[in-house]
């Protein structure tokens, strides 16, 4: 998650940027004892003005000299977001829409924007309600990241699918008939329609 103004000292923008310099420090050597590798989803696509900084933002997180454009996800198509959140071993982000909706595709995701002093200057309390504690950061982003995300790494995804069946069912509406299946109806009920009509 990058927005131009995070590094100002607006009401939360900087308590997300205090987190995500604690999140790329520490991130590294836990996908490496994990045998994982970092891959960024930037939200802007090369042709938008604003790449180039979002990049340039992440880059200085890691504390690179120089830029790493092989970190970065390419997004070439409106779509490639979903493709690569469904290739991926877990998802880590603040409170993106996007990650809510991989949640309820039930992949694995951890939240860190439900950390107590984001939530607190942000409002953010209702969002995070429902998640379980096991896929949320809740007091302290440094001490709980390591255990947390290790322990969503190493989950069979049956447990994992047990464990968010509630909170999905909170977040996620679901039809009880597919729209496929309504439509079938509709054109059922239209045809039938007619031929009483004819008739």
């Amino acid at each position: 998650t990058w927005r131009e103004n995070f590094e100002n000292n607006i009401s939360g923008n900087r308590e997300i940027h205090n987190s995500s310099i604690i999140f790329f420090r520490e991130i590294i050597n836990i996908l490496k004892d994990n045998n994982l590798k970092l891959r960024i989803m930037p939200k802007y696509e090369k042709s938008d003005k604003e790449y180039l900084k979002e990049i340039s933002y992440f880059n200085k997180l890691l504390n690179l000299k120089k830029n790493n454009n092989s970190i970065f996800l390419n997004k070439s198509q409106k779509y490639d977001q979903y493709k690569f959140c469904d290739k991926s071993k877990i998802i880590i982000s603040f409170n993106s829409t996007l990650a809510f909706e991989m949640l309820g595709a039930k992949r694995k995701v951890l939240f860190l924007g439900s950390e107590k002093k984001i939530i607190e200057k942000l409002g953010w309390q209702s969002q995070f309600l429902y998640l379980p504690p096991q896929i949320k950061i809740e007091n302290d982003l440094k001490s709980e990241l390591n255990q947390k995300l290790s322990y969503l790494i190493n989950m069979h995804d049956e447990e994992y699918q047990k464990l968010i069946k509630k909170c999905v069912s909170e977040y996620m509406f679901f039809q009880q008939e597919w729209p496929h299946e309504i439509i079938k109806q509709k054109i059922s009920g239209y045809f039938n329609f007619v031929t009483y009509y004819k008739s």
